[in-house]
C-alpha cells in the first residue's frame, strides 16, 4: 500500500492475504470506516520475512482481536468442515486462532474459531473452498450494506465513477439490467463482447 493511502469512503475492503502489513497499511486499515475482511496468512511476516513477535495477523491483531497460534498445510483432498453463520470447507491451509475479545462467526468441526469479527474487521482463518468463499463474501457484503447483482458464469462488471463496463466471456448473450445510457455496444451483450454504460 502506497504511503498516505486512505481507505476512507470505501464500504468494503477485501484483503485476500497480505503476509507483510506495512506501517502505512496498518494505519489505513485502522482508519477504515467500512468493513475490512482479511484472509489467511495476513500479517504473518515482518518486512524481513520473520514471524512477528505478536504472531499473525501481526499489526492487525489488535483490529481483529485475535491471533494465530498454529498453522497447518492441508494435503490435496483433505478438507476441514466449517459451520456457523456461513458453511463450507477449509482446503490447502488452516489456522488455529485464539480470540482476544473477537466475536466468533464460524467454527471448524472441532469447535475452534474459523471466522472472527471485531467491529468492522473480520478475519478468515483458512483457505476457503468455493462453497465457503461465496457465503463469506456475501456476509461481508451484507455487513457493508452493499447492493449486489447476480451474474451468470463468465460475465464481469467493473465500475469507474459513473462508467460501468460489462464483459461477457461466456457462451450466451447477457442482458444488462442496470439503468443507464449505453455508450458502446448493446444492452444485450453478445458472447465474447463488451458494453459500456454511463449511469444516470
Amino acid at each position: 500500500m502506497r504511503p498516505g493511502a486512505s481507505l476512507k469512503g470505501y464500504k468494503l475492503v477485501l484483503v485476500p492475504t497480505m503476509p507483510h502489513v506495512s506501517d502505512q497499511a496498518e494505519r489505513a486499515f485502522a482508519a477504515a470506516d467500512g468493513v475490512v475482511l482479511y484472509g489467511p496468512r495476513t500479517g504473518s511476516k515482518t518486512r524481513h520475512h520473520a514471524m512477528p513477535e505478536c504472531l499473525a495477523p501481526g499489526p492487525v491483531s489488535a483490529l481483529v482481536k485475535a491471533r494465530v497460534i498454529q498453522v497447518s498445510s492441508l494435503r490435496p483432498g483433505l478438507a476441514k468442515k466449517f459451520k456457523g453463520k456461513v458453511t463450507g470447507s477449509a482446503i490447502r491451509w488452516r489456522e488455529t486462532v485464539e480470540t482476544q475479545g473477537a466475536q466468533t462467526l464460524g467454527i471448524f468441526e472441532n469447535g475452534e474459531p474459523a471466522l472472527v469479527a471485531a467491529n468492522n474487521h473480520l478475519y478468515l482463518a483458512c483457505w476457503p473452498d468455493e462453497k465457503l468463499l461465496k457465503p463469506v463474501t456475501k456476509l461481508a457484503v451484507g455487513k457493508a450494506k452493499l447492493e449486489t447483482i447476480q451474474l451468470p458464469e463468465g460475465v464481469r462488471l467493473r465500475r469507474r465513477g459513473k462508467l460501468v463496463f460489462a464483459f461477457n466471456y461466456g457462451s450466451k448473450p447477457w442482458k444488462i439490467t442496470i439503468a443507464g445510457k449505453v455508450l458502446l455496444g448493446k444492452r444485450s451483450v453478445s458472447p465474447q463482447d463488451l458494453a459500456i454504460l454511463i449511469l444516470d
